[in-house]
């Protein structure tokens, strides 16, 4: 992590397009500098170390991290009165950052890079389901949804926009 510059590095895993600089949206950084002064490590160690100092295994992440995430979400919903998430794993959120990227209209090219794909037919596979998903009709037109948006063209002809 860079502090100074506000960027997560992400290393090389499995392809060359997997070794990125992330930003930090301003509460993340926070959160993670809250967290660098409660827990020390120095620049070469994990930043969410397991018990004896060592990196977490994927098995770890979804036990320590996701589930209990899970838990505590799903309460939240039923609290709301909302359905509850049935399948919540790093590739789910994983997904959500996409979507998230997609509604915000970042640029297929940027949203590529932070995500670490190589391939832009595979980003705008999956920008093209989220931007499906969003245009669909509403099945309660009564039930507002942050979520679903109408999307709209820029209309170069008159300068106005169309739906």
């Amino acid at each position: 992590m860079d502090f100074a510059r506000r960027t997560i590095h992400v290393p090389r895993v499995k392809t060359d397009a997997a070794e990125r600089s992330i930003p930090m949206v301003p509460r993340l950084y926070e959160v993670l500098l809250e967290h660098r002064v409660e827990f020390a490590y120095g620049p070469n160690e994990p930043v969410f170390a397991t018990r004896l100092g060592t990196r977490n295994t994927p098995d770890n992440v979804r036990a320590r991290i996701v589930a209990p995430i899970h838990v505590q979400a799903n309460e939240l919903l039923e609290a709301a009165r909302l359905a509850p998430i049935a399948q919540l794993t790093p590739h789910t959120l994983r997904r959500t950052f996409a979507s998230i990227l997609a509604e915000l209209g970042v640029p297929p090219r940027r949203a590529m890079y932070l995500l670490g794909h190589r391939d832009p037919k595979f980003t705008m596979r999956v920008y093209q389901q989220v931007l499906t998903w969003a245009e669909a009709p509403r099945t309660n037109s009564r039930t507002p949804s942050a979520a679903r948006v109408r999307r709209r063209s820029w209309c170069s002809r008159d300068g106005s926009f169309e739906d």
